[in-house]
């Protein structure tokens, strides 16, 4: 009896062993199971966590890109803006431009540079003597008695027949003020306005008409051309209808100086002007 009870606490106690050691083999093989899931687990999130990073990354680098497209896009409207403003600036140019003068060509300067005739006086301003013909005077008397040329009094008192001066008449004798030269050899008078004369039919070959004086302007006036002012102390004159000069601002003139040419038969237009004010050349 004693030794049945000893064989069967032997069997229960081989049972618990084996019992314990197969709980001990699931537990040892759950907790592997779980470390592996764990560890796959872990890797898959890394693996996300690196595609999402990748994936940011990718974004960033694409958004960087179109940011890059985008400030290109953005520079290239202030390019054309640019080229618009160079456009516009050339038109500007050309539109408002310098004006183009005509200059006299260096062949005819050098042959007609200077006048070689006397020419003739069209006004004398700003010194003219009044005279009352007394009997027995001639033009010819006169002009010597005043030390100046028969023809200026002839000229200055548009006598048509200098002969048939009589007693009484009042002639405007030139001397002591500015003489004004006709610019060319040989014209025809008329005038434009009381404050305008032109001179037509004239040769190509235009002179100064002041004994001295100095080039103010050399440009194009609206209606008459291009254009040549030369001023003597407070008097000024504009001669316009130029074909080319041969003057510049700031050369210094006298009456037998070449300005310009014009072309044949041509008119041109002059005006006087004393302290900025048009002298009235008909009553002159």
């Amino acid at each position: 009896m004693k030794k049945a009870f000893v064989f069967i606490l032997l069997v229960l106690l081989i049972i618990l062993y084996s019992c314990d050691s197969t709980y001990n083999y699931y537990r040892d093989s759950d907790s592997s199971v779980s470390s592996s899931s764990s560890q796959s687990s872990e890797s898959t999130e890394d693996k996300d966590s690196e595609g999402d990073k990748n994936s940011e990354g990718s974004s960033d680098s694409s958004d960087s890109d179109q940011d890059s497209n985008s400030e290109d896009n953005e520079s290239e409207p202030e390019s054309k803006g640019t080229t618009d403003s160079s456009n516009d600036s050339n038109k500007s140019s050309e539109e408002n431009g310098d004006e183009i003068i005509n200059e006299t060509s260096s062949d005819i300067v050098a042959k007609y540079g200077f006048r070689n005739y006397s020419p003739e006086i069209l006004y004398s301003v700003g010194g003219v003597t009044k005279y009352t013909v007394q009997k027995g005077d001639t033009v010819y008397s006169i002009a010597r008695k005043f030390n100046v040329s028969p023809a200026d009094i002839i000229k200055l008192n548009n006598l048509s027949k200098p002969d048939n001066i009589k007693p009484g008449m009042v002639l405007k004798i030139p001397g002591g003020g500015l003489k004004i030269f006709s610019p060319v050899k040989s014209f025809m008078k008329s005038y434009k306005t009381d404050n305008i004369l032109i001179l037509e039919k004239c040769d190509n070959l235009v002179y100064s008409p002041f004994e001295s004086g100095i080039v103010t302007h050399v440009g194009y006036i609206r209606g008459y051309g291009l254009s040549v002012m030369i001023k003597n102390s407070e008097y000024a004159i504009i001669i316009s209808g130029f074909k080319d000069v041969s003057v510049k601002a700031g050369y210094e003139i006298n009456f037998k100086k070449l300005i310009g040419t014009i072309d044949n038969g041509q008119h041109l237009y002059i005006s006087l002007f004393k302290n900025k004010t048009m002298v009235n050349l008909k009553k002159s």
